[in-house]
């Protein structure tokens, strides 16, 4: 029988592997989805979508279009959230988060409750959107929370921010 030490480091490389497949899957996919959003969008004259939510509802003069959270209608690929937050929400998704991070403190599943609207208030299918908050990485002892969050919609929508909701990116 293996020592505890080893099932975790086990565990801990199939966490990691999953996740990457997970990635690799969801970003072909997307992929594939975002060339044909890309032709529509070129057909229209609108140029191609942004999958980053903003924070900022006025454009800085002289720079590009923003996007916001309620003209977001693209998925990001979920390439653009780095590794560790894809296996987080492999965690999140199990039910095992943030039980699996074996570290006190390490917070998840708490209402969040978007009261600055930055993410969708409802749905595609027309209803309300109920989120939780996630920290993404384990509480180290001595320290507080850091900034990274994974927010999870009931739609099942999922949100990285990397800067305590200041702007978000879109997992899924």
């Amino acid at each position: 029988m293996p020592s505890a030490k080893t099932l975790k480091a086990i565990v801990t490389v199939v966490v990691a592997v999953v996740a990457i497949v997970l990635g690799l899957v969801l970003s072909s996919r997307d992929s594939d989805s975002s060339a044909s959003s890309n032709a529509t969008a070129a057909s229209q004259g609108t140029g191609t979508s942004k999958t980053a939510v903003t924070s900022s509802a006025k454009p800085k003069p002289g720079a590009g279009p923003t996007t916001t959270a309620k003209q977001t209608t693209a998925k990001a690929s979920s390439s653009d959230a780095p590794a560790r937050v894809l296996a987080t929400l492999v965690e999140i998704d199990a039910g095992r988060w943030p039980d699996s991070a074996n570290s006190v403190g390490t917070k998840g599943g708490i209402t969040f409750r978007n009261s600055e609207g930055r993410l969708p208030a409802v749905g595609a299918g027309g209803g309300r959107v109920v989120y939780q908050e996630w920290d993404v990485n384990p509480k180290k002892n001595g320290q507080g929370r850091d900034a990274e969050r994974i927010v999870t919609g009931n739609d099942g929508s999922a949100w990285y921010t990397l800067d305590h909701y200041d702007n978000f990116t879109r997992i899924r």
